[in-house]
């Protein structure tokens, strides 16, 4: 558990998050109203299909050798 203290940035509100901890400059995060009141802090993923890799979603033909046009 860490503590967090809220700061003014300009003219919003922010939270000052220590260095050390799993936190990292220009990292995006979601914060999260719980049903207690409280707040959950949960890192953004990046978005899988906005540059998506083909060379990952290759499969292989299951019988290489079968010509479809003697396929009924």
């Amino acid at each position: 558990m860490s503590i967090v203290k809220v700061a003014k940035r300009g003219n919003g509100l922010c939270l000052t998050l220590p260095s050390k901890d799993k936190f990292k400059l220009n990292q995006s995060w979601l914060l999260i109203a719980n049903e207690k009141g409280g707040y959950e802090l949960i890192p953004k993923l990046e978005d899988p299909y906005k540059q998506p890799d083909f060379k990952n979603q290759y499969e292989p033909e299951e019988w290489p050798n079968t010509d479809y046009r003697e396929v009924e």
